[in-house]
Protein backbone atom coordinates (compact mmCIF):
# COMPACT_ATOMS: atom_id res chain seq x y z
CA UNK A 1 0.00 0.00 0.00
CA UNK A 2 2.88 2.59 0.79
CA UNK A 3 4.63 1.68 -2.72
CA UNK A 4 1.40 2.27 -4.74
CA UNK A 5 1.00 5.78 -2.46
CA UNK A 6 4.68 6.71 -3.19
CA UNK A 7 4.14 5.97 -6.87
CA UNK A 8 1.21 7.66 -7.12
CA UNK A 9 2.35 10.93 -5.25
CA UNK A 10 5.68 10.80 -8.01
CA UNK A 11 3.05 10.62 -10.85
CA UNK A 12 1.20 13.38 -9.30
CA UNK A 13 4.03 15.67 -9.02
CA UNK A 14 5.78 15.04 -12.24
CA UNK A 15 1.84 16.30 -13.79
CA UNK A 16 1.56 19.38 -11.78
CA UNK A 17 5.14 19.96 -12.70
CA UNK A 18 4.52 19.14 -16.64
CA UNK A 19 1.13 21.47 -16.07
CA UNK A 20 3.06 24.25 -14.43
CA UNK A 21 5.47 24.36 -16.99
CA UNK A 22 2.77 24.28 -19.93
CA UNK A 23 0.96 27.17 -17.99
CA UNK A 24 4.39 29.22 -17.69
CA UNK A 25 4.98 28.58 -21.83
CA UNK A 26 1.21 29.30 -22.78
CA UNK A 27 0.88 32.73 -20.36
CA UNK A 28 4.65 33.52 -21.42
CA UNK A 29 5.59 33.84 -18.03
CA UNK A 30 9.52 35.06 -17.14
CA UNK A 31 10.24 33.77 -13.61
CA UNK A 32 13.43 35.46 -11.71
CA UNK A 33 13.79 37.51 -14.87
CA UNK A 34 15.16 41.56 -14.97
CA UNK A 35 13.25 43.48 -17.72
CA UNK A 36 12.78 46.87 -18.58
CA UNK A 37 9.51 48.63 -19.94
CA UNK A 38 9.68 50.00 -23.27
CA UNK A 39 6.84 51.83 -25.23
CA UNK A 40 5.48 52.48 -28.87
CA UNK A 41 2.33 53.58 -30.35
CA UNK A 42 0.57 52.01 -33.05
CA UNK A 43 -2.49 52.64 -35.73
CA UNK A 44 -3.67 49.54 -35.36
CA UNK A 45 -2.72 46.47 -32.93
CA UNK A 46 -5.51 43.77 -34.05
CA UNK A 47 -5.14 40.60 -32.59
CA UNK A 48 -2.29 41.92 -30.24
CA UNK A 49 -3.08 40.91 -26.80
CA UNK A 50 -1.30 41.61 -22.91
CA UNK A 51 1.07 38.24 -22.93
CA UNK A 52 1.92 38.22 -26.18
CA UNK A 53 5.57 37.52 -27.05
CA UNK A 54 8.59 40.51 -27.72
CA UNK A 55 10.71 38.96 -30.27
CA UNK A 56 14.18 40.06 -31.76
CA UNK A 57 15.65 38.20 -34.29
CA UNK A 58 13.68 35.57 -33.96
CA UNK A 59 13.91 35.49 -30.34
CA UNK A 60 11.34 35.85 -27.66
CA UNK A 61 13.26 38.71 -25.23
CA UNK A 62 9.91 39.88 -23.57
CA UNK A 63 6.33 40.05 -23.71
CA UNK A 64 3.70 43.44 -23.91
CA UNK A 65 2.36 44.26 -20.47
CA UNK A 66 -0.10 46.65 -21.30
CA UNK A 67 -2.40 47.87 -24.55
CA UNK A 68 -3.96 51.63 -23.76
CA UNK A 69 -5.74 54.06 -26.05
CA UNK A 70 -4.04 57.29 -26.70
CA UNK A 71 -5.69 59.90 -28.14
CA UNK A 72 -7.02 57.70 -31.09
CA UNK A 73 -3.60 55.32 -31.29
CA UNK A 74 -2.74 52.46 -29.22
CA UNK A 75 0.11 52.88 -26.70
CA UNK A 76 1.11 49.17 -26.10
CA UNK A 77 3.96 49.13 -23.27
CA UNK A 78 6.30 45.70 -23.40
CA UNK A 79 8.96 44.87 -21.27
CA UNK A 80 12.80 43.47 -22.50
CA UNK A 81 15.24 41.26 -20.77
CA UNK A 82 17.60 43.19 -18.94
CA UNK A 83 20.86 41.59 -20.97
CA UNK A 84 18.85 42.86 -24.06
CA UNK A 85 19.97 46.45 -25.00
CA UNK A 86 18.06 47.84 -27.85
CA UNK A 87 19.40 50.64 -30.06
CA UNK A 88 17.29 53.90 -29.58
CA UNK A 89 16.48 54.16 -33.38
CA UNK A 90 14.80 50.22 -33.77
CA UNK A 91 11.69 50.08 -35.16
CA UNK A 92 8.49 47.98 -33.78
CA UNK A 93 6.28 46.14 -35.55
CA UNK A 94 3.14 44.09 -35.45
CA UNK A 95 3.50 40.81 -37.38
CA UNK A 96 1.24 37.35 -37.93
CA UNK A 97 1.91 34.56 -35.39
CA UNK A 98 -0.39 32.07 -36.77
CA UNK A 99 -3.37 32.14 -39.33
CA UNK A 100 -6.20 32.10 -36.84
CA UNK A 101 -4.97 35.68 -36.34
CA UNK A 102 -2.49 35.87 -33.42
CA UNK A 103 -0.33 38.57 -33.63
CA UNK A 104 3.16 39.02 -31.77
CA UNK A 105 5.46 42.32 -31.55
CA UNK A 106 9.16 42.25 -33.33
CA UNK A 107 11.54 44.66 -32.82
CA UNK A 108 13.79 45.54 -35.99
CA UNK A 109 17.24 46.68 -34.16
CA UNK A 110 18.90 49.86 -35.49
CA UNK A 111 22.28 51.38 -35.99
CA UNK A 112 22.49 53.83 -33.56
CA UNK A 113 25.33 54.53 -31.15
CA UNK A 114 22.76 54.81 -27.89
CA UNK A 115 20.43 52.35 -26.53
CA UNK A 116 16.92 52.59 -24.89
CA UNK A 117 16.44 53.39 -21.16
CA UNK A 118 14.29 52.05 -18.99
CA UNK A 119 10.64 53.77 -19.75
CA UNK A 120 11.85 55.02 -23.23
CA UNK A 121 9.69 55.49 -25.97
CA UNK A 122 9.84 53.86 -29.68
CA UNK A 123 9.51 56.28 -32.56
CA UNK A 124 9.65 54.43 -35.50
CA UNK A 125 6.42 51.47 -35.80
CA UNK A 126 4.94 49.49 -38.34
CA UNK A 127 1.14 49.12 -38.01
CA UNK A 128 -0.62 45.53 -38.24
CA UNK A 129 -2.34 44.80 -41.81
CA UNK A 130 -6.16 44.20 -41.31
CA UNK A 131 -6.57 41.15 -43.68
CA UNK A 132 -10.05 41.29 -42.61
CA UNK A 133 -10.30 44.98 -43.86
CA UNK A 134 -8.10 43.82 -47.05
CA UNK A 135 -11.52 40.99 -47.99
CA UNK A 136 -13.91 43.29 -47.32
CA UNK A 137 -12.25 45.73 -49.92
CA UNK A 138 -12.04 43.07 -52.37
CA UNK A 139 -15.98 41.67 -52.04
CA UNK A 140 -17.33 43.95 -54.50
CA UNK A 141 -14.67 42.64 -57.26
CA UNK A 142 -14.91 39.11 -56.29
CA UNK A 143 -18.58 39.33 -56.23
CA UNK A 144 -18.62 41.36 -59.58
CA UNK A 145 -16.25 38.03 -61.24
CA UNK A 146 -18.36 35.35 -63.02
CA UNK A 147 -17.13 32.06 -61.83
CA UNK A 148 -17.91 30.31 -65.31
CA UNK A 149 -15.98 33.05 -67.09
CA UNK A 150 -12.71 32.22 -64.39
CA UNK A 151 -13.05 28.05 -65.17
CA UNK A 152 -12.94 28.94 -69.06
CA UNK A 153 -10.11 31.18 -68.43
CA UNK A 154 -8.63 28.54 -66.21
CA UNK A 155 -9.73 26.14 -68.85
CA UNK A 156 -7.53 27.95 -71.85
CA UNK A 157 -4.41 28.13 -69.87
CA UNK A 158 -4.33 24.46 -69.16
CA UNK A 159 -4.96 23.70 -72.69
CA UNK A 160 -2.13 25.96 -73.90
CA UNK A 161 0.37 24.79 -71.49
CA UNK A 162 -0.62 20.83 -71.75
CA UNK A 163 1.87 19.70 -74.20
CA UNK A 164 4.52 22.15 -73.91
CA UNK A 165 5.73 21.80 -71.01
CA UNK A 166 9.08 21.60 -72.48
CA UNK A 167 8.68 25.10 -74.16
CA UNK A 168 7.66 26.52 -71.16
CA UNK A 169 10.31 24.81 -69.07
CA UNK A 170 12.89 26.52 -71.72
CA UNK A 171 10.89 29.93 -71.46
CA UNK A 172 11.39 29.96 -67.28
CA UNK A 173 15.13 29.27 -67.91
CA UNK A 174 15.45 31.94 -70.87
CA UNK A 175 13.83 34.27 -68.12
CA UNK A 176 16.13 33.04 -65.35
CA UNK A 177 19.35 33.65 -67.67
CA UNK A 178 18.08 37.11 -68.98
CA UNK A 179 17.61 37.93 -64.76
CA UNK A 180 20.95 36.91 -64.28
CA UNK A 181 22.10 39.03 -66.77
CA UNK A 182 20.62 42.11 -65.76
CA UNK A 183 21.71 41.36 -62.31
CA UNK A 184 25.41 41.19 -63.76
CA UNK A 185 24.88 44.42 -65.77
CA UNK A 186 23.19 46.30 -62.46
CA UNK A 187 25.90 48.36 -62.10
CA UNK A 188 25.52 49.53 -66.03
CA UNK A 189 21.61 50.14 -65.67
CA UNK A 190 22.43 52.05 -62.96
CA UNK A 191 24.70 54.26 -65.04
CA UNK A 192 21.70 54.24 -67.74
CA UNK A 193 19.25 55.17 -65.47
CA UNK A 194 21.60 58.19 -64.21
CA UNK A 195 22.09 58.94 -67.72
CA UNK A 196 18.46 59.36 -68.47
CA UNK A 197 17.86 61.26 -65.45
CA UNK A 198 20.46 63.62 -66.78
CA UNK A 199 18.59 63.83 -70.26
CA UNK A 200 15.19 64.43 -68.28
CA UNK A 201 17.24 66.78 -66.31
CA UNK A 202 18.57 68.76 -68.92
CA UNK A 203 15.43 69.10 -71.23
CA UNK A 204 13.30 70.06 -67.96
CA UNK A 205 15.79 72.95 -68.08
CA UNK A 206 15.13 73.55 -71.80
CA UNK A 207 11.71 73.22 -71.93
CA UNK A 208 11.31 76.72 -73.21
CA UNK A 209 13.39 76.88 -75.98
CA UNK A 210 11.83 73.01 -76.97
CA UNK A 211 8.51 75.02 -77.09
CA UNK A 212 10.30 77.89 -79.63
CA UNK A 213 11.14 75.22 -81.70
CA UNK A 214 7.85 73.45 -82.09
CA UNK A 215 6.23 76.69 -82.28
CA UNK A 216 8.48 77.15 -85.11
CA UNK A 217 8.26 73.86 -86.35
CA UNK A 218 3.99 74.49 -85.93
CA UNK A 219 4.59 77.74 -88.32
CA UNK A 220 6.59 76.26 -90.86
CA UNK A 221 3.96 73.59 -91.27
CA UNK A 222 1.43 76.37 -91.78
CA UNK A 223 3.71 78.30 -93.99
CA UNK A 224 3.73 74.97 -96.68
CA UNK A 225 -0.07 74.04 -95.49
CA UNK A 226 -1.23 77.87 -96.50
CA UNK A 227 1.23 77.56 -99.83
CA UNK A 228 0.29 73.71 -101.17
CA UNK A 229 -0.42 75.16 -104.61
CA UNK A 230 2.68 76.88 -105.23
CA UNK A 231 5.05 73.89 -103.84
CA UNK A 232 2.67 71.70 -106.00
CA UNK A 233 3.37 74.46 -108.94
CA UNK A 234 6.96 74.33 -108.41
CA UNK A 235 7.18 70.61 -108.43
CA UNK A 236 5.26 70.27 -111.34
CA UNK A 237 8.04 72.40 -113.13
CA UNK A 238 10.75 70.67 -111.45
CA UNK A 239 10.07 67.90 -114.07
CA UNK A 240 10.71 69.86 -117.46
CA UNK A 241 13.29 71.59 -115.85
CA UNK A 242 15.30 68.35 -114.95
CA UNK A 243 15.03 67.66 -119.02
CA UNK A 244 15.66 70.67 -120.23
CA UNK A 245 18.74 70.80 -118.21
CA UNK A 246 19.58 67.01 -119.46
CA UNK A 247 19.03 67.41 -122.76
CA UNK A 248 21.70 70.49 -122.69
CA UNK A 249 23.78 68.84 -120.69
CA UNK A 250 23.89 66.03 -123.04
CA UNK A 251 24.02 68.03 -126.20
CA UNK A 252 26.92 70.14 -125.05
CA UNK A 253 28.66 67.59 -123.56
CA UNK A 254 31.83 67.88 -125.77
CA UNK A 255 32.32 71.45 -125.09
CA UNK A 256 32.35 70.74 -121.17
CA UNK A 257 34.78 68.23 -121.35
CA UNK A 258 37.15 70.45 -123.50
CA UNK A 259 36.31 73.11 -121.09
CA UNK A 260 36.94 71.22 -118.25
CA UNK A 261 40.66 70.13 -119.67
CA UNK A 262 41.32 73.82 -120.36
CA UNK A 263 40.62 74.19 -116.28
CA UNK A 264 42.52 71.43 -115.55
CA UNK A 265 45.81 73.18 -117.81
CA UNK A 266 44.88 76.95 -116.35
CA UNK A 267 45.20 75.29 -113.24
CA UNK A 268 48.67 73.28 -113.92
CA UNK A 269 50.02 76.60 -114.97
CA UNK A 270 48.82 78.17 -112.35
CA UNK A 271 49.94 75.98 -109.47
CA UNK A 272 53.35 75.86 -111.67
CA UNK A 273 53.67 79.80 -110.78
CA UNK A 274 52.94 79.17 -106.75
CA UNK A 275 56.19 79.97 -106.16
CA UNK A 276 56.70 83.26 -107.96
CA UNK A 277 53.00 84.51 -106.77
CA UNK A 278 53.58 83.75 -103.40
CA UNK A 279 56.86 85.69 -103.09
CA UNK A 280 55.36 89.01 -104.86
CA UNK A 281 52.53 88.96 -102.04
CA UNK A 282 54.80 88.70 -99.83
CA UNK A 283 56.64 91.31 -100.74
CA UNK A 284 53.41 93.45 -101.21
CA UNK A 285 53.65 94.52 -97.58
CA UNK A 286 57.21 95.66 -98.28
CA UNK A 287 56.55 97.33 -101.32
CA UNK A 288 53.79 99.36 -100.74
CA UNK A 289 55.86 100.34 -97.20
CA UNK A 290 57.74 101.78 -99.45
CA UNK A 291 55.40 104.07 -101.44
CA UNK A 292 53.61 104.91 -98.56
CA UNK A 293 57.41 106.54 -97.06
CA UNK A 294 57.93 107.79 -100.33
CA UNK A 295 55.00 109.88 -100.61
CA UNK A 296 53.91 110.76 -96.70
CA UNK A 297 56.40 113.76 -96.81
CA UNK A 298 54.44 115.65 -99.57
CA UNK A 299 56.51 114.81 -102.51
CA UNK A 300 55.41 114.14 -105.99
CA UNK A 301 55.44 110.45 -107.50
CA UNK A 302 55.84 110.75 -111.23
CA UNK A 303 54.87 107.22 -113.32
CA UNK A 304 55.40 107.08 -116.44
CA UNK A 305 52.91 104.21 -117.96
CA UNK A 306 53.63 103.18 -121.75
CA UNK A 307 51.17 102.41 -123.75
CA UNK A 308 50.50 100.68 -127.69
CA UNK A 309 47.76 99.90 -130.06
CA UNK A 310 47.71 97.07 -132.73
CA UNK A 311 47.46 97.77 -136.10
CA UNK A 312 49.37 99.04 -139.58
CA UNK A 313 51.96 101.64 -138.65
CA UNK A 314 50.35 105.36 -138.92
CA UNK A 315 51.79 108.76 -138.42
CA UNK A 316 50.38 109.95 -135.41
CA UNK A 317 50.87 108.57 -132.08
CA UNK A 318 48.61 106.60 -130.49
CA UNK A 319 45.30 108.35 -128.84
CA UNK A 320 46.51 107.14 -125.26
CA UNK A 321 49.91 108.94 -125.41
CA UNK A 322 47.40 112.08 -125.28
CA UNK A 323 45.35 112.99 -122.51
CA UNK A 324 41.66 113.92 -121.60
CA UNK A 325 42.83 117.86 -123.20
CA UNK A 326 44.82 116.98 -125.78
CA UNK A 327 48.23 117.52 -123.93
CA UNK A 328 51.06 114.69 -123.72
CA UNK A 329 49.94 111.69 -121.21
CA UNK A 330 51.92 111.75 -117.84
CA UNK A 331 52.19 115.95 -117.81
CA UNK A 332 49.87 117.98 -115.99
CA UNK A 333 47.10 120.43 -118.31
CA UNK A 334 48.09 123.92 -117.80
CA UNK A 335 45.82 125.08 -115.02
CA UNK A 336 47.11 121.56 -112.99
CA UNK A 337 50.52 122.99 -113.88
CA UNK A 338 49.96 125.97 -112.36
CA UNK A 339 48.66 124.82 -109.30
CA UNK A 340 51.85 122.28 -108.73
CA UNK A 341 54.30 125.65 -109.44
CA UNK A 342 52.34 127.63 -106.94
CA UNK A 343 52.68 124.12 -104.50
CA UNK A 344 55.75 123.82 -105.01
CA UNK A 345 56.84 127.29 -104.51
CA UNK A 346 55.03 127.76 -101.39
CA UNK A 347 56.82 124.43 -99.85
CA UNK A 348 59.67 124.54 -101.23
CA UNK A 349 59.61 121.15 -103.13
CA UNK A 350 61.19 119.89 -106.14
CA UNK A 351 58.71 118.49 -108.82
CA UNK A 352 61.36 115.31 -108.73
CA UNK A 353 61.12 114.82 -104.85
CA UNK A 354 63.53 116.00 -102.47
CA UNK A 355 63.65 119.07 -99.99
CA UNK A 356 65.60 122.40 -100.67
Amino acid sequence: MTRVAVKFGVFAAVCLAITAWLAMTIGNIRLFESTYEVRATFDDVTGLIVDDNVKVAGVVVGKVTKIEIDRGRADVTFTVNDHVRLPSDSTAAIRWRNLIGQRYLYVYPGTAATVLEPGARLERTISVVDLGELFNRLGPIVAAIDPAQVNDFLDTVTLALEGNEDQVRATLADLATLASTLGERDAALGRLVGNLDTVAGTIAQRDRQIRTVLDNLVEITSAFSDNTGVVEAALDELGPFSERLATLLAGNRGEIDRSLLHLVAVLDVVEGRLGPLEQAVAGLDTASAAVFRAGRHGEWLNQVIPCFELGPPESEPPACAYGEDGAPAGVPPAGVRTQVDAVRHLMGLDLLGGRR
